[in-house]
């Protein structure tokens, strides 16, 4: 069916920004949740872990199986890249974070080949006299996820470790975890126990603290602090990571709760883990003593006894929910991706040869309406858990940074999927609607069209055998001169 130039436009056109603003919204909806989400299972996972006992520094062998290494990092290792500094063609110069091609190469660029991640778990004091590792032994008969008290007493069996009804664990051990650790005579507490690096630094710890949780876990990190994304990689503010690294550090936002023992500087890093050969195989690469390196620990995140029980449950439970939101926002996303990119591309097939095909508008009303059903069901979760989260904020359940982190984690669901859905929700019925009706318009059209034909062939078909009725009585009418004389003449002759 050829419709005029102008409504082919304007439908193309529509269908068009309909899946633009569909993929922009669920994109952004879909990226900001992420890092609310990922807060919340920062949390959980920092609940999951087991406290640590005791600890103890390995300056050889490593730590024993059923230790944990405290000062692990990961250096995450480099991707291929050329370097035409040195070249002599005016078209290739500087450095590309990929391999060298064939002219490249022919022009007097070098290759530069990746460097494989390597397990950085040597750390060193100070004073860099001695370099360690240091192994943590875990307390397996608790975690707070599983085991949180939910009132002031332990139950036989078991013993009591701290006495502020926030902060106390009960534990199957035979000795309480650790809850303090320090760097030297930070604390000349006469509980502490201590831990020689050096001749001139130690480690210092206790197990009764009535202000902390126990120690669960430890980090090493560049510059001021750990990130609050814990799983990112912080750098020295105003330091860019090098070009090459697989998983960049970030001037990213530091979490407090994280608390520094002591650092030292970038150099003695790398060398006590036997990478100070970086430089000479990463053109660029630089390590220098000005950038430190700090040693983090960390409790778990505090959760006040009055928020224990129904509140902490259901605060535990929303990890299934949010992660199927999230999934759900994750399909959105792709689904909105996909329309535009394939009924994008038939649209703009449609206006070339200016038809409108069924099976576009078919297809726009299936994958929009999957994309609503998503949408439906995401903007249902998302209002119900927003008042759960805001009804702990209100009664104030955790430690400021938590405080915070769940509220922007129900501003993200309020925001970021409750309105945005709302508004893809709206733009989908309507669009949905405006697709029936074309529809229902090209079919009604198509079938008078098809009608008006019927009628005109059949009258054309009675006015065809009228004519042939016409043209056969006028020739039975007419005479041959050749066979049967006329009238006319016969009767004139014989008159005559």
């Amino acid at each position: 069916m050829i419709i005029k130039e102008s409504m082919l436009i304007a439908i193309c056109f529509g269908f068009c920004l309909t899946s633009i603003v569909l993929m922009v919204l669920s994109i952004a909806g879909y990226c900001l949740f992420s890092n609310s989400f990922q807060n919340y299972e920062l949390i959980i996972s920092n609940w999951r872990q087991y406290p640590i006992s005791d600890i103890r520094i390995s300056q050889a062998h490593g730590c024993n199986d059923d230790e944990l290494v405290l000062n692990n990092y990961q250096f995450p290792g480099t991707y291929n890249g050329c370097d035409c500094r040195q070249s002599y063609s005016l078209i290739y110069f500087g450095m590309y974070s990929s391999s060298c091609s064939y002219n490249q190469t022919l022009h007097g660029c070098r290759q530069i080949y990746p460097v494989e991640n390597r397990r950085f778990w040597t750390f060193s004091d100070p004073s860099a006299e001695q370099k360690f590792i240091l192994c943590g032994t875990l307390d397996k008969t608790y975690n707070f996820y599983q085991h949180a008290t939910q009132s002031n007493e332990c139950k036989e069996g078991q013993l009591k470790c701290g006495t502020n009804s926030d902060n106390f664990i009960c534990t199957y051990n035979t000795k309480c975890p650790i809850v303090e650790l320090g760097y030297q005579s930070e604390n000349a507490n006469t509980k502490n126990e201590y831990i020689k690096l050096s001749n001139t630094a130690q480690l210092w710890y206790n197990r009764e603290s009535n202000d902390q949780m126990p120690f669960v876990e430890m980090r090493v990190a560049e510059g001021e602090g750990v990130c609050l994304l814990n799983h990112e990689r912080s750098i020295t503010k105003g330091r860019n990571d090098y070009f090459l690294m697989r998983d960049k550090k970030v001037d990213c936002d530091r979490d407090p709760r994280f608390q520094l023992l002591y650092k030292i500087d970038e150099y003695t890093f790398y060398s006590i883990n036997d990478s100070i050969d970086l430089p000479s195989k990463l053109p660029e690469f630089y390590i220098n003593q000005i950038y430190k390196w700090g040693l983090y620990k960390r409790g778990y995140v505090p959760w006040k006894q009055s928020c224990r029980g129904d509140i902490l449950k259901q605060f535990k439970d929303q990890e299934p929910l949010l992660y199927n939101i999230h999934k759900m926002q994750l399909g959105i996303m792709i689904i909105s991706i996909i329309h535009l990119c394939i009924f994008g591309l038939i649209n703009i097939l449609q206006f070339k040869f200016e038809i409108l095909s069924g099976f576009s508008y078919v297809g726009n009303i299936v994958s929009l309406g999957i994309c609503l059903i998503l949408i439906t069901i995401q903007y249902r979760k998302a209002h119900s858990e927003v008042q759960l989260f805001r009804d702990i904020v209100d009664k104030q359940c955790s430690d400021k940074v938590t405080q915070q982190t769940l509220i922007i984690l129900a501003d993200s669901l309020d925001n970021d999927i409750y309105r945005f859905n709302y508004g893809l929700f709206i733009l989908l019925i309507i669009v949905i609607a405006i697709s029936i009706s074309i529809i229902c318009i090209t079919g009604f059209n198509k079938f008078m069209d098809n009608k008006h034909h019927q009628t005109y062939d059949g009258e054309y078909d009675n006015d065809y055998e009228n004519r042939n009725d016409l043209r056969g009585s006028f020739q039975n009418s007419y005479a041959d001169p050749f066979h049967e004389p006329i009238p006319f003449y016969k009767n004139n002759t014989q008159n005559y």
